[in-house]
């Protein structure tokens, strides 16, 4: 999988935090293990607080998994949308529903990132621009039945000037 570096960030920094958490709830609950095994007996509350601590050290696991079979991306090619670009794009949505979107494509998401600024590859969005260059006019339905039209404007890959669609009149 190929992450930017801000995916990079953001996950080192969700397993920073699941790790705090965890061993927060294990000084918090010293000993709840041990009385558990010892008499066998186990209240909601104890098995609340275990649960959690288990599911943090679950997600702590898969973030290192996650990063240790990524590639990070520091290049992209700079010819069309990839992986890494941050682009701008017009988008008509029917009935007059227009909008210019400046968003970030990513392979996929995996640290929570916010739709505003990242598009994923996986979505019918990112489908539709991934490769497209400055100029290109793309298209993907909608969940309401209609289809969303728009235009690669620009796009700028490891903070070059950024290249810009200029409409020539016919």
């Amino acid at each position: 999988m190929r992450l930017i570096p801000d995916q990079v960030k953001m996950l080192k920094e969700r397993y920073e935090n699941c790790q705090r958490e965890r061993e927060e709830l294990i000084a918090e609950k010293e000993g709840i293990t041990s009385v558990i095994v010892d008499e066998g007996r186990t209240t909601d509350n104890d098995y609340a607080v275990i649960k959690q601590i288990a599911d943090l050290s679950k997600e702590a696991s898969e973030i290192q998994k996650i990063l240790n079979k990524a590639t990070i991306v520091e290049k992209v090619n700079k010819n069309w949308v990839d992986v890494g670009s941050t682009f701008k794009v017009y988008m008509n949505f029917g009935g007059g529903d227009t909008e210019t979107i400046e968003a970030t494509f990513i392979e996929k998401k995996v640290a929570g990132e916010s739709s505003e600024y990242y598009i994923s590859g996986e979505s019918d969005f990112g489908k539709a621009i991934y490769h497209k260059k400055i100029g290109d006019i793309f298209a993907y339905p909608l969940m309401t039945g209609k289809t969303a039209r728009g235009t690669i404007l620009e796009f700028t890959n490891n903070k070059e000037t950024p290249k810009t669609y200029v409409k020539k009149d016919k």
